[in-house]
């Protein structure tokens, strides 16, 4: 596992210490990081009870372990309170939640199965030309299974209708690279079909950060804002050899339905799934 801290490696002595504390020190952060991993609501209670936790663990330790703790507590706290769009912070309102405008309200940080800290935001309009270099370093199976077919490069016609949405009718999330966040590395997104509560959904991950729990991630940010917004299923076109996308939306647990359409597998999923109790 790779333990990082803010969008960086951890110190040598924090990886040290790791490779030799007792097992049950980072417990917790392996629980978060692998099981959890994925959309972070940071309210400062569920922050503040995982610093908790670890201080718990590691009382009465060794000075190994106490170095091990003083990381931990920094590993945890230290992205949420800077980074993350709707973390912990000074200003929290009655709800626990940051005081900021709705504009921000999809912000946030992501952390993947191997603990690294992505940063998740709505998609800009000038983010057109990054979705292009996006798109050029992608591999051509990558492209085949989104694009349905070769491309060799998102035009700026594309590009612009990409970036450019309302945030309502239609809505992006694009997550960042955490080395250069001048550079997107997966986009999410869902385009209404005018007249109902369905719309259109698509994602896209750069090779190098498939399979890490970020398509995932961010589908769940999306599935969050388009409840917001009214939005009450999405319809997804998946080819049958797109095994990833296919194990993604069967992971959100809101599959209603798939059918066969023209070759290709369409997904509904239901964004207002009833409760058993209500059944």
């Amino acid at each position: 596992m790779q333990f990082t801290h803010r969008y960086k490696t951890a110190l040598p002595e924090f990886a040290r210490a790791a490779e030799h504390s007792v097992g049950a020190i980072f417990y917790p952060y392996r629980v978060f990081s692998e099981g959890y991993a994925g959309v972070l609501e940071a309210r400062a209670r569920f922050v503040e009870g995982l610093l908790e936790a670890g201080r718990s663990l590691v009382e009465g330790a060794g000075q190994q372990q106490s170095i091990a703790a003083e990381a931990y507590t920094d590993l945890f706290w230290a992205p949420f309170r800077v980074y993350g769009g709707v973390a912990s912070s000074d200003e929290l309102g009655e709800d626990g939640m940051s005081g900021e405008s709705d504009i921000r309200e999809e912000d946030r940080m992501l952390v993947l199965t191997d603990g690294t800290c992505v940063p998740v935001r709505k998609i800009r309009p000038e983010d057109a030309s990054a979705l292009q270099r996006l798109v050029g370093r992608l591999s051509e199976r990558t492209v085949q299974l989104r694009y349905f077919g070769p491309m060799k490069e998102l035009s700026n016609k594309q590009a612009h209708h990409f970036a450019e949405v309302d945030g309502v009718n239609r809505c992006a999330l694009v997550a960042l690279d955490p080395e250069d966040e001048d550079e997107i590395v997966a986009v999410v997104r869902y385009d209404q079909e005018t007249g109902t509560d369905k719309a259109e959904y698509a994602a896209l991950v750069e090779d190098r950060f498939q399979g890490r729990g970020l398509g995932i991630g961010l589908t769940r940010a999306l599935i969050e804002a388009a409840r917001k917004r009214g939005v009450k299923a999405f319809e997804a076109l998946v080819m049958p050899q797109n095994k990833g996308m296919i194990h993604l939306l069967q992971s959100l647990d809101l599959l209603e339905s798939v059918r066969w359409e023209n070759g290709v597998k369409h997904f509904s999923i239901n964004l207002f799934p009833k409760r058993a109790e209500d059944c």
